[in-house]
């Protein structure tokens, strides 16, 4: 059996989003995984989502090692010698 890794709100927050924000990363996650037929995400008291569909919302790869957010689209000023 494959192990399933999981998120909460504070991994997010962990990552620089403001909590509000990672609140709603999780309540959005709960949703979408009910409109694909994970009715256990209908309950008020998980808070708990995959680790792959916070990665889905977002729009990036999270890891979890030094909470560095893994892929970077754009190159900082820092990388480029600024």
């Amino acid at each position: 059996m494959q192990e399933v890794q999981t998120v909460t709100y504070i991994d997010i927050a962990n990552q620089g989003y403001p909590e509000g924000t990672a609140r709603r990363v999780i309540r959005e996650g709960k949703k979408l995984l009910v409109e694909r037929g994970f009715k256990l995400y209908k309950n008020k008291r998980i808070g708990r989502i995959p680790k792959t569909i916070a990665e889905e919302i977002l729009g990036f790869k999270i890891i979890s090692k030094h909470d560095i957010i893994d892929t970077v689209l754009f190159a900082t000023d820092i990388e480029r010698g600024k």
